[in-house]
């Protein structure tokens, strides 16, 4: 059964995370204007700081308290599932290759920049940024699995049937990130039902962890292009008009 540890983890991921992450966006988002990338930088590392903290704190827990870590789905992948799991993996590692191919294309940097909006100014704007971006994915998909699929998803099911676990888990991983609004929170709730499903179908948290990687590395590296083409455009000054004849012609 779940000990104080657990109740006062859960609380962190299901009421204090919300809140928080939409106070910190807000404050980001002026330090920003004011300092640029180097406030957006800062804000990675503190957010790799912050999730490393807890999954670390996590697993030290659950070793102190000499419980299975494949409680956490932390075990190799299994079943026939596993294959399934593997092959909509690839398939996904194809549609990212395909979008990153096509990156130039200006319908699809449109489509790109109006559902990025809400998140611009947090997004990789330049090389430095794009380096830190990606240890941010990386420690999104490992820390956040374990957290929300691997131990509140453990947590809920101790009061609640699988089938209303798993969903709660989803919603509270998208109310954490209520600052992208409530398309967001849509969204990533979405995203915390299929990284579910991963789960169920390999019995293990890796396939998972590496498809949520994949979608927050595919996001950034996307979101850089797209800015990058949208500076470039702002920055081209159009051409000055040609005199007409009537006024360069000499009057007499």
């Amino acid at each position: 059964m779940p000990n104080a540890i657990d109740h006062a983890l859960a609380l962190v991921l299901v009421v204090v995370a919300p809140p928080y992450a939409a106070w910190s966006f807000r404050r980001l988002r002026a330090r920003i204007a004011r300092g640029g990338g180097s406030a957006r930088r800062a804000a990675y590392r503190g957010t790799m700081l912050t999730q490393w903290t807890l999954t670390l704190a996590l697993l030290a827990h659950w070793w102190f308290a000499a419980r299975p870590f494949t409680d956490l789905a932390l075990l190799p992948p299994s079943g026939w599932g596993t294959v399934v799991a593997i092959l909509l993996l690839a398939t996904l590692v194809g549609i990212f290759l395909f979008q990153q191919a096509h990156a130039d294309d200006s319908a699809l940097q449109d489509a790109i920049r109006t559902k990025l909006a809400p998140v611009e100014s947090i997004l990789p704007h330049d090389d430095a940024d794009e380096r830190l971006f990606t240890g941010v994915a990386i420690t999104a998909g490992i820390c956040e699995e374990a957290l929300y699929r691997g131990f509140l998803t453990w947590y809920a099911v101790q009061f609640l049937p699988t089938y209303v676990a798993v969903p709660a888990v989803a919603l509270a991983f998208g109310l954490a990130h209520s600052y992208q609004g409530v398309r967001g929170v849509v969204t990533t709730t979405i995203v915390g039902l299929v990284m579910a499903g991963f789960v169920a179908l390999a019995a293990s948290l890796w396939i998972a962890m590496a498809v949520h990687v994949l979608v927050d590395l595919n996001s950034g590296l996307l979101a850089r292009r797209v800015l990058a083409a949208t500076r470039s455009r702002d920055n081209v000054s159009p051409p000055s008009p040609a005199p007409s004849e009537s006024s360069s012609a000499p009057r007499s």
